[in-house]
């Protein structure tokens, strides 16, 4: 009997810790999320609901086995501390299921934040930092994204009319073959092309990457790709997560 004691003695508040020392981390990313979960009023509310939710019932479980113990014999004491440690694997078990799904949201959160939804597509929208076509293309590539490239009417004026009054690469480009414009993304030939009057003209034989101006009434005309611009990064609900 006073073995049978010592078990309890020894293995309960070894749970009781355990329990704490499961939730110091969940509290602690708690915190390390806390400017992600700060952008919305809602998100930081379903955060809190959603690790007591997973938590409360665990705990609960554990007080109740807590208050059976007092008066049980050898064999009931063996059994609840049998109880305890299936109670550890649960709230493990519990955990990780919750660390991923908030490494997830806030994996989806950060790389959406940059990006603004513009019609069906999210584009990023750079003007501060003007580059090459070439260092403009590896930027986005860096964002898990490519330079952007309208397929269509619908899409070309949504973006067009988020722009600046300034210059913005597109994919756009003849490196490949003068007079044949084609997307660096896929390879093929642009799907949409809506030229400014007297674009392309390809000065000097020099002008091979295309630029966008944000002017209203203003559209595509081919640039020399050494020139530094401001650009628009895209990428497609189904490009979030791929980088």
């Amino acid at each position: 009997m006073a073995k049978g004691f010592a078990m309890i003695s020894t293995n309960f508040p070894l749970a009781i810790i355990f329990l704490i020392g499961i939730l110091i981390p969940i509290i602690a990313m708690r915190r390390s999320n806390e400017q992600v979960c700060e952008n919305s009023i809602q998100l930081e509310n379903d955060c809190g609901r959603y690790c007591f939710r997973i938590v409360k019932p665990v705990l609960d479980h554990t007080r109740v086995l807590q208050r059976q113990v007092e008066g049980c014999n050898m064999n009931e004491k063996s059994e609840f501390i049998s109880k305890f440690e299936q109670i550890e694997r649960l709230l493990l078990e519990k955990f990780d299921a919750f660390e991923e799904a908030m490494t997830n949201m806030v994996e989806s959160l950060s790389d959406m934040r940059p990006f603004q939804k513009i019609g069906a597509k999210y584009y990023f929208i750079e003007n501060q930092l003007p580059l090459s076509w070439f260092d403009a293309a590896e930027r986005c590539r860096l964002m898990g994204a490519h330079l952007a490239s309208p397929q269509n009417k619908f899409e070309y004026d949504a973006l067009k009319a988020n722009l600046h009054k300034t210059y913005y690469w597109l994919d756009i480009n003849s490196l490949a073959k003068n007079g044949e414009f084609t997307s660096a993304t896929t390879g093929e030939k642009a799907k949409f092309l809506q030229w400014q009057r007297g674009e392309p003209n390809n000065v000097k034989d020099n002008e091979k990457c295309v630029i966008l101006p944000g002017w209203p009434g203003n559209h595509m005309n081919d640039e020399d790709c050494k020139k530094t611009f401001y650009f628009v990064c895209e990428k497609g609900r189904h490009m979030l997560k791929a980088h």
